[in-house]
C-alpha cells in the first residue's frame, strides 16, 4: 500500500502559497486521503502533524477522523444522514465527475459551497455570513485577504500564562516537576511529582513542548479522547518494536519459531508540558557535529536552504538549525571536512511554529577521538563550568586571614591532637578527626570541618559563583573546584601545622562505643598535626609502620599517640558500622576505576578501586556528623532546612532481581533495606556477592537534596542509610549544600531566625541536585573516556574474562572485573562476524546455547558446530573493541568461542 512521509508533508504545508484565485474545497481531505502533496484545492482545516514517520492511507484516514472529533469537526460519515464517506455521497461524487469529464454538465457557482455546508460543520465564533452578502463585505476565514501574511501552523502548544499556571497549580489541574528524558529514546520522557510514587509519562516531542532534560515544567494530565489517541500511538509503537525484536530473535534462532503478538496494556499516567518554570534552554552549550543537510539514511539535498543542521551528541537534545551566515566559511566550502570535528552550539530561539529550535554556532572543539577534545566535550555536555574565577569573584573574599577576635569568639583547639586522613593526592582537606581520652575513661571524639562560611559571605559574588557550580567535579585527570584555589587549598584547607577555622561536632563515647548524651556543636580553631593518607592509616590498622608508605611529618605530637588514636577510632567505627547495619543500613558501592597517567596525562594502567578499613573509618564518622547536624537544623528550622534523602528502590525492578536470583538458589529478601543487606551478606562467594550487589543497585534511585518545608515528612528518610534524617555537612569546600548547612547550623547555635526562607532553600536544593547529577555524569563519562583511550592503545585483540549476571533469549549481560565494564553481549554480533550459526534459548533451565562454527569451516550446519551452553555466574572470555572515531567513544563486547 502506498505510504507517505509526514516530515515531507510538514514541509509541503509550509510551502503552500495563498492563491490569487479562489480554489475549490478539497474533497479528498474530507475523506482523510489528501496528503497536501501537489494538491490543487484548499483545505477548511489543516491536518494536525502526525508523529508517525510513515503512515498508510488507511491509517491516515483513521487518525484524521479522530483529529476531527478532537477539534470539534463533525464527521457525517458516522451519522445516519448521507454525507462524507457514505455510499450515496460517493456515488453522487462519481456521477458528478463523470458528467464533468463528458462536458455534459457544469457545476453551478454555488454548488461546491452549498455541498460543503451540508457535509462539514466546524465550530466558529461568529455566524458565517450569507451568500447574499456583497462580496466586498465578506470575510472568508479560510482565505486571508490580499497582502495579508498567512499564519504559520503551530507545531507546539503556546505556553500558558503565569496566571493560568498559578490557578492550575492551586486547583491541582496542573502539576509541577522535573522533566527526565530517556537516554535511549528521546521521544519518551517522565516527570517526577513530589508526593507521588508514579511518574507522569510524556510521550512524543509535541507533548514535551520544547522542554529539555532537567527542566522544571508544568504538566497537564491527558484525559478522554486525547488520552486514548496518545495511548493508541504508544501501543502501536510498542507493537512495532515487538515485531523488530521478534525479527531479530528469528535471525539467531537455530530452530525457527513463529512468535505470537503479545497483547499489551498501557496503564501509565500520560501528560503534556504546558509551561516551563526554569530551564537552561538558552544558556546551555551543546556538543555535536554539523551537517549541510539533515543527517539521515537518505539525506535530502536542499541547496536553497538557509540553515545547516547540528546533531548533538546527547540524543536527548533535538536537531538544531543554524543560519548559514553565522557558520564558518570553511564549513560551507567543504562540509565533509567537519564530519569528524566536534563543534558547539547554543539554542537561541524555539517558536511554537518550528519543529526544531534555531541555534547559534559558538565554536569548534577539535578532532573526534582526541583525549583533550573529548575531555572538554564531556564537560560542555554536562554544563560544567571550568573557566578561571573572575577578578570580581576573587575580590569578593570577605577576609584573607583569620582575624584576632576569632580567637576570642571560638573554642581554641590548637593544642588538640587533630589530624586528617585523605587520598594521597588530595589538596582540599575539609575534614579532620580527634580522639581525646577523658579522666573518667570515656573518650571525646571530634569531627572538625573547614569553616568555609567565614570566608564566603552570603549573596556575595563568590557565593553566587559557588551556587552556580554547586559542586567540585572530580575527573580522571584533574579536579574542577567549586571555589577558588586560594580557598580550597590555602585559607580553608585543614593543612598541617597552621591554624585553621573549623566547625566541630563532639560526642562522648564510653569504652564500649556507646554514645553518651547529645552531640555538641561549636565553631573552633584547630591546628592539624599531620596530613595522613588512607595508606598511612591502613598500615597502622595492619600493625605496620606508617612510614613504610612515605615519611610522615607529625608536628607537636608523637607518632605513637597518633597511631593509638587511629586504632581507637577504628574500634569505634566498627561498632558504629555494625550498629548501622543492625538498624537496617545497606551497602551500595558501584564500580570505580583508578588510573595511572604518564607525564602528559595519557592513561597507562587502571584497575577497580577497593575501599579498605581506613576508608570505612573516615566514612563512619562523617556519616555520624551529617546525621547529627540534620537532626539539629531540622528541629530548629522545620520549614527551611536543607536535607538529603534516598527514596526506596523501584519495587518492580527489585522483584525481577529477586525472582532471577531465587531461580539460581540465592534467596533475596527485599522487604526492607536491612533484610536486603542481610540476604546479600549471606552469599559466601565474594565474587558472586559482588555481582548480586551490582544487580540490586540498578533498581535503586539516586539520593537527592530537598527542603523540609516543601516535602512530606514521610519522605524525609534515607533508604540506604536507614535513618530518618540526613544531610551533607562535612565537605563545604566542594559542595554548596554543605556551605548552606553550615550557615543554618550557625544560626541555630546563635538562636537566630533562619537565614533562608522556604522557597530559597527549595531553589538551592534543585540547583544542587541538577549540578550533582551533571557532575556524576561527567565523572562517569571521564572514566569511560580514559578507559577507551587506554584500551585503544593496547596491541592485539583484547580478550578478558567476564562473569555472566543475566541471561536473555539472544544475549547475556556480563561484568568484566579487570576493567569494571558492565555491558550486554549479543549473539547476533558474532553471527555478523561469521563466527556463530545461531543460538537456542532455554528459559526453563535459564540457559542459552550458542552454536559456533568450527574453525576453518563455513558451513551453517548444526551437526558440524561447537555447542556452548552459558548460564548465570559462568565465567567466559569476551573480546573488547573500542571505536574512537565516534564521540563519545564506543566500547563493545563480543562473545568468544569456548
Amino acid at each position: 500500500m502506498k505510504t507517505f512521509d509526514f516530515n515531507d508533508f510538514e514541509q509541503e504545508v509550509d510551502k503552500i502559497q495563498i492563491p490569487k484565485k479562489k480554489k475549490k474545497i478539497c474533497r479528498d481531505f474530507q475523506n482523510g486521503e489528501c496528503t497536501f502533496r501537489n494538491c490543487r484545492f484548499t483545505h477548511p482545516s489543516p491536518i494536525p502533524f502526525l508523529q508517525d514517520a510513515y503512515v498508510t492511507n488507511e491509517e491516515a484516514k483513521e487518525i484524521v477522523k479522530k483529529s476531527k472529533v478532537l477539534n470539534g469537526i463533525v464527521d457525517h460519515a458516522s451519522t445516519d444522514n448521507p454525507g462524507i464517506g457514505s455510499k450515496e455521497s460517493n456515488e453522487k461524487k462519481d456521477r458528478s465527475r463523470d458528467r464533468s469529464k463528458d462536458g455534459s454538465s457544469q457545476e453551478s457557482q454555488d454548488g461546491p459551497k452549498e455541498e460543503l455546508r451540508q457535509e462539514v460543520s466546524t465550530p466558529r465564533k461568529k455566524e458565517r455570513k450569507s451568500n447574499d452578502t456583497p462580496k466586498k463585505n465578506r470575510n472568508n476565514s479560510d482565505t486571508p485577504r490580499k497582502n495579508e501574511t498567512p499564519r504559520k501552523r503551530e507545531f507546539y502548544e503556546p505556553y500558558l500564562t503565569k496566571e493560568k499556571v498559578q490557578e492550575g497549580l492551586l486547583n491541582r489541574s496542573l502539576l509541577e516537576g522535573v522533566l527526565r528524558i530517556s537516554k535511549k529514546n528521546r521521544y519518551d520522557a517522565y516527570v517526577k511529582i513530589d508526593g507521588s510514587d508514579n511518574d507522569i509519562f510524556i510521550h512524543g516531542l509535541k507533548n514535551q513542548n520544547r522542554a529539555l532534560n532537567d527542566d522544571v515544567v508544568i504538566v497537564r494530565l491527558l484525559e478522554g479522547l486525547e488520552l486514548e489517541i496518545e495511548k493508541e500511538k504508544v501501543l502501536k509503537k510498542q507493537l512495532e518494536n515487538q515485531k523488530k525484536s521478534q525479527d531479530r530473535q528469528q535471525k539467531v534462532d537455530i530452530y525457527k519459531i513463529d512468535y505470537d503478538e503479545e497483547v499489551m496494556d498501557e496503564t501509565r499516567t500520560f501528560g503534556s508540558v504546558v509551561a516551563i518554570v526554569s530551564s537552561e534552554l538558552y544558556s546551555q552549550t551543546h556538543v555535536g557535529v554539523m551537517y549541510l543537510n539533515k543527517p539521515q539514511k537518505d539525506p535530502v539535498v536542499d541547496e536553497d536552504s538557509k540553515f545547516v543542521w547540528f546533531k548533538p551528541n546527547d540524543i536527548r537534545i533535538p536537531f538544531i538549525l543554524i543560519p548559514k551566515q553565522i557558520v564558518p566559511s570553511e564549513f560551507l566550502k567543504d562540509p565533509n571536512s567537519f564530519s569528524d570535528k566536534l563543534v558547539t552550539c547554543k539554542i537561541k530561539h524555539w517558536s511554537p511554529t518550528n519543529q526544531y529550535p534555531a541555534g547559534e554556532y559558538t565554536g569548534i572543539l577539535g578532532q573526534i577521538g582526541e583525549l583533550p577534545t573529548e575531555s572538554e566535550a564531556l564537560l560542555v555536555s554536562a554544563g560544567v563550568t571550568w573557566e578561571l574565577f573572575s577578578d570580581t569573584v576573587l575580590d569578593s573574599l570577605s577576609v584573607s586571614e583569620i582575624k584576632k577576635e576569632e580567637y576570642e569568639k571560638r573554642e581554641n583547639l590548637t593544642k588538640y591532637r587533630i589530624f586528617s586522613i585523605d587520598p594521597p593526592t588530595a589538596r582540599d582537606l575539609d575534614d579532620a578527626l580527634s580522639c581525646k581520652e577523658l579522666p573518667d575513661g570515656n573518650y571525646e571524639i571530634g569531627v572538625h570541618i573547614a569553616d568555609v562560611s567565614y570566608f564566603v559571605d552570603k549573596n556575595s559574588p563568590i557565593d553566587q559563583e559557588a551556587y552556580h557550580r554547586a559542586t567540585s567535579v572530580y575527573l580522571t585527570q584533574k579536579v574542577i573546584p567549586m571555589l577558588p584555589r586560594v580557598l580550597c587549598e590555602e585559607l580553608c584547607s585543614l593543612n598541617a601545622g597552621v591554624d585553621r577555622l573549623a566547625f566541630s561536632v563532639f560526642w562522648i563515647f564510653d569504652p564500649e562505643g556507646n554514645i553518651i548524651g547529645e552531640p555538641r556543636f561549636n565553631r573552633t580553631i584547630i591546628n592539624s598535626c599531620a596530613k595522613l593518607s588512607y595508606q598511612h592509616a591502613q598500615c597502622v590498622l595492619e600493625n605496620q609502620d606508617m612510614n613504610t608508605v612515605s615519611k610522615v611529618e607529625i608536628i607537636g605530637h608523637e607518632q605513637k599517640d597518633v597511631e593509638k588514636d587511629i586504632l581507637q577510632l577504628y574500634k569505634f567505627s566498627k561498632i558504629l558500622r555494625q550498629r548501622r547495619y543492625d538498624n537496617g543500613a545497606l551497602t551500595l558501592n558501584s564500580i570505580k576505576l583508578w588510573f595511572d597517567l604518564d607525564d602528559v596525562g595519557n592513561p597507562t594502567d587502571c584497575g577497580i578501586y577497593h575501599l579498605k578499613d581506613a576508608n570505612r573509618l573516615i566514612e563512619e564518622f562523617m556519616l555520624l556528623a551529617n546525621m547529627a547536624v540534620a537532626q539539629k537544623i531540622s528541629s530548629y528550622y522545620p520549614e527551611s532546612s536543607l536535607l538529603r534523602r534516598h527514596p526506596p528502590p523501584l519495587e518492580k525492578a527489585l522483584e525481577q532481581v529477586k525472582d532471577q536470583l531465587e531461580k539460581e538458589g540465592i534467596p533475596l529478601d527485599i522487604t526492607s533495606s536491612q533484610s536486603l543487606n542481610e540476604s546479600l551478606n549471606a552469599i559466601s562467594d565474594p565474587t558472586m556477592q559482588f555481582i548480586c550487589r551490582l544487580m540490586t543497585i540498578k533498581g535503586m534511585k539516586r539520593a537527592n537534596y530537598f527542603c523540609t518545608g516543601t516535602s512530606d515528612i514521610a519522605q524525609f528518610s534515607h533508604y540506604a542509610l536507614s535513618v530518618p534524617l540526613y544531610t551533607h555537612f562535612t565537605s563545604p569546600i566542594r559542595r554548596y549544600c554543605d556551605l548552606i548547612v553550615h550557615r543554618l547550623l550557625d544560626s541555630c547555635l546563635k538562636e537566630l531566625e533562619c537565614p533562608y526562607d522556604t522557597s530559597t532553600i527549595d531553589r538551592i536544593a534543585t540547583q544542587c541536585n541538577l549540578r550533582k547529577n551533571a557532575s556524576k555524569d561527567a565523572q562517569d563519562a571521564s572514566q569511560h573516556l580514559y578507559l577507551c583511550v587506554l584500551l585503544s592503545k593496547l596491541k592485539g585483540p583484547i580478550i578478558e574474562e567476564a562473569i555472566i549476571c543475566q541471561i536473555s533469549s539472544r544475549s547475556f549481560d556480563v561484568v568484566v572485573p579487570r576493567y569494571g565494564i558492565e555491558q550486554r553481549v549479543y549473539v547476533e554480533d558474532s553471527m555478523d562476524l561469521g563466527q556463530v550459526i545461531g543460538c537456542e534459548s532455554q528459559p526453563e533451565q535459564r540457559k542459552l546455547s550458542i552454536y559456533w562454527k568450527k574453525q576453518g569451516e563455513n558451513a551453517d550446519n548444526i551437526s558440524n558446530s561447537v555447542k556452548q551452553v552459558v548460564k548465570m555466574f559462568d565465567r567466559l572470555s569476551v573480546l573488547i573493541t573500542v571505536d574512537m572515531s565516534r564521540s563519545p567513544p564506543v566500547l563493545k563486547l563480543f562473545a568468544q568461542p569456548p
